[in-house]
């Protein structure tokens, strides 16, 4: 990472408790499978699935994107962060707004619970929104890196927005749509507006960062960020006028972005002068292939000829599964390894660099614990989309059992690098 541009990064102070409450909420999704393996059997639209749905989402991902953001706007944009008391009152308003949303989905309550929820989470958002528009505004140029960044939170804006609305509406009724339809089209939201699109905003910097690939085209990410947004807008309007073809049309849309994106990764991945991948990088890679899975899966839907491949749930499940662990929490894990080292060792070593010999910001997890996380999880997730495949609940008992013992590991590591002390070489 450059060090100028570090030199400008917030207190560890702020970005730590994002990545703790983030590694205690995957251990705590991971428990909720263990404990109910045949939710994964149920529709999708079941009391414990969305709390552990939710919880995944908001109290993992969203929370690490949080503080991971707050440590890589100043690396991408150059700047420093606007307010980092403003950092800290938006994680209190979101882990206020998690407990209660959790609370809510479990008891599928969508009076008070849910109320209190949504206003905490939505609060949260507009802070972390603000504080990222008035950061970002400080550096002039309009890189593809910004774009891909404000969209993304501008979305993750609209999918709370739309997940309170769609929340009253089940108890009030007044949007003419299918329920199932809405819960779709704010996943989707979600996923595509929201973690895919910073994703690539983010790896389109780190990616090329950390391969020390630098002749990468980023043509293809420009493609990509007008097909998907163009698909996504298209596919809200399409859905709310039953315009079939419209859906496919955004659809066709993002899948063709997204195809773009790999494009980009292929080529920063094979043009890449550091040859040897650590575990991290391995964890990211592997997860950016996972792409595919679901890509295939809506292709096979859309054609589907003669409904010889009829939709199931639990094909359903499988594609979100996919999505949210084998892509996106995956990605997180790895990337993780590449930023919280840095942060604390930078931290610890920053008044001793060129003084005395310090560790290495690897040197501040264990590897072999990483290795053991990487093959429990790869193991686990593959056990679980086989049981949710052929309905076998002892399968899916094994696959979560692997998948918690990965996230112990995770968990472990996070706590080892926020804890690490000074020690010399």
């Amino acid at each position: 990472m450059n060090l100028t541009s570090t030199q400008k990064a917030p207190n560890p102070s702020l970005v730590t408790p994002h990545f703790i409450i983030g590694g205690v909420s995957i251990v705590l999704f991971a428990f909720i499978l263990v404990l109910n393996p045949d939710t994964l059997l149920l529709h999708y639209f079941n009391p414990t699935l969305l709390a552990a749905t939710h919880l995944l989402v908001l109290g993992f991902i969203t929370t690490i994107c949080f503080g991971a953001l707050y440590q890589l706007i100043p690396v991408i944009l150059d700047v420093k962060l606007h307010s980092e008391k403003l950092g800290w009152i938006s994680l209190c308003f979101l882990f206020i707004g998690i407990i209660f949303l959790i609370t809510a989905f479990w008891n599928l309550n969508f009076n008070i619970p849910f109320y209190l929820a949504s206003t905490f989470i939505i609060i949260a958002i507009t802070i972390f929104k603000i504080n990222l528009i008035l950061t970002a505004q400080k550096n002039k140029q309009n890189s593809l890196e910004k774009k891909f960044i404000l969209t993304a939170v501008g979305w993750l804006f609209f999918t709370v927005l739309a997940g309170f609305l769609f929340g009253i509406n089940l108890s009030n009724n007044y949007i003419k749509i299918s329920h199932l339809e809405l819960l779709k089209l704010h996943a989707h939201i979600g996923i595509f507006g929201w973690f895919i699109q910073l994703i690539i905003g983010v790896g389109s910097k780190l990616f090329p960062m950390f391969l020390l690939s630098y002749e990468a085209d980023k043509k293809p990410l420009k493609i990509a960020y007008l097909a998907i947004n163009s698909g996504l807008i298209i596919g809200i309007f399409s859905l709310f006028y039953a315009f079939k073809i419209g859906v496919i049309t955004a659809i066709i849309l993002i899948i063709f972005g997204i195809i773009n994106f790999l494009r980009f990764i292929y080529q920063t991945f094979i043009q890449r002068t550091k040859k040897k991948l650590d575990v991290g990088m391995k964890k990211s890679i592997i997860a950016i292939t996972f792409l595919l899975i679901p890509l295939i899966l809506i292709v096979l839907n859309i054609l589907n000829p003669n409904n010889l491949i009829k939709q199931t749930t639990s094909l359903e499940l499988i594609y979100g599964f996919t999505l949210l662990v084998g892509v996106i929490s995956m990605l997180i894990m790895g990337l993780t390894y590449k930023t919280l080292p840095f942060i604390i060792w930078l931290k610890v070593y920053k008044s001793l660099i060129g003084k005395q010999k310090t560790p290495l910001p690897r040197d501040l997890y264990s590897e072999k614990i990483q290795t053991y996380q990487l093959l429990s999880f790869i193991i686990g997730f593959w056990t679980i989309i086989s049981g949710i495949l052929f309905s076998i609940v002892s399968i899916i008992q094994i696959g979560t059992t692997l998948f918690f013992i990965a996230t112990i590991f995770y968990f472990i590591n996070i706590i080892k690098i926020v804890t690490h002390k000074t020690t010399e070489l």
